[in-house]
C-alpha cells in the first residue's frame, strides 16, 4: 500500500527537520567538547528556519502546515534581527517582535474565519 502524497511530504518534512535538528546538536555537541566550530556558521541559522518556514507556507498539506511556517518564518527574522544587531535591537530588545506576530496571527485568522464563515451563509442561502 503506497503512501498518500500528503503523508509522504510530511515525512519529507520531519526527516528535514530531523537532519537540521541533528546538525545543529552536532555542532553544539562539538563546539561544547573544545572543537574549532567556524563561528560564520552560526550567523546564517535564522536564514534556515526562515527558508523552511517560507517553504511551509508556499507548500502547505494544512493550515497546521501554514501555522508552522509562519512561527518559522517569525522566529527566524527574530534571529537575524538579534545576531545582527538590526535596528539597534538584539536578544533583549528584539522580543517584540514575537508579541506584533501573535497579534498578526490572531487578527489574519479571525478575519479570514469571518469571511469563510460568511461565504458559507451565503452559499447555504443560494442553496
Amino acid at each position: 500500500m503506497s503512501a498518500t502524497p500528503r503523508r509522504r511530504r510530511g515525512a519529507a518534512g520531519r526527516l528535514v527537520l530531523g537532519v537540521l535538528l541533528l546538525a545543529a546538536g552536532g555542532f553544539l555537541l562539538a563546539k561544547n567538547m573544545g572543537f574549532d566550530v567556524p563561528g560564520s556558521v552560526w550567523s546564517y541559522w535564522p536564514l534556515f528556519l526562515i527558508g523552511l518556514g517560507a517553504a511551509k507556507l508556499l507548500w502547505p498539506g494544512s493550515s497546521e502546515d501554514r501555522n508552522g511556517g509562519f512561527w518559522l518564518v517569525v522566529v527566524g527574522i527574530y534571529g537575524w534581527i538579534s545576531t545582527r544587531e538590526l535596528f539597534g535591537l538584539d536578544w533583549g530588545t528584539a522580543w517584540p517582535i514575537v508579541l506584533v506576530a501573535l497579534g498578526l496571527q490572531i487578527a489574519l485568522e479571525t478575519g479570514l474565519r469571518g469571511r469563510r464563515e460568511a461565504r458559507d451563509e451565503e452559499v447555504k442561502r443560494v442553496d
